[in-house]
């Protein structure tokens, strides 16, 4: 009896102390974002026939004020799940960059393009500049005998 009731006496104590030691805790609760804002402006035209050029312009702006390095990805697929590098006569990129001023163009962008046969994938290296805002025009032209079908085209931005 005396073991139960120094026993309960013991567990009291310690109790108590946790009590007290739990009250003293704090919390808070952060919201991150994306350190990148990647923004399509338009594309144009919407309906291309094989062998014209599809343009898609996009807008990246870096939010903070340090060097942002990654992976800019653009996924395509279509509708009859058949998507090859090889539906694309030429890939190309037109950056308008905002830091010097000055526009260039990556014409050939043949050698980033990936497939499975199901998706194509192009992906390029990226940095940019602390508060940096670039707008980049991309450049598909679809193959002259592409099999008429409706694609899907997505971009993101791994940073790295």
């Amino acid at each position: 009896m005396i073991f139960g009731l120094v026993g309960l006496l013991a567990m009291a104590l310690v109790s108590a102390g946790l009590v007290n030691y739990l009250s003293n805790t704090t919390q808070v609760e952060v919201s991150v974002s994306s350190p990148l804002t990647l923004t399509t402006i338009d594309i144009n035209p919407v309906s291309v026939f094989g062998g014209e050029v599809i343009e898609i312009n996009t807008t990246i702006t870096n939010n903070i004020a340090e060097n942002v390095y990654g992976i800019y990805t653009t996924t395509i697929n279509n509708n009859l799940s058949n998507v090859g590098c090889n539906d694309f006569d030429s890939i190309g990129i037109i950056i308008h960059d905002g830091s010097d001023a000055g526009t260039y163009t990556l014409s050939d962008l043949s050698g980033t393009c990936s497939d499975d046969s199901v998706t194509a994938t192009i992906s390029i290296p990226v940095m940019y500049l602390p508060n940096e805002v670039q707008t980049y025009t991309g450049l598909l032209e679809f193959a002259q005998n592409v099999e008429p079908a409706d694609y899907d085209i997505s971009s993101v931005i791994l940073t790295v």
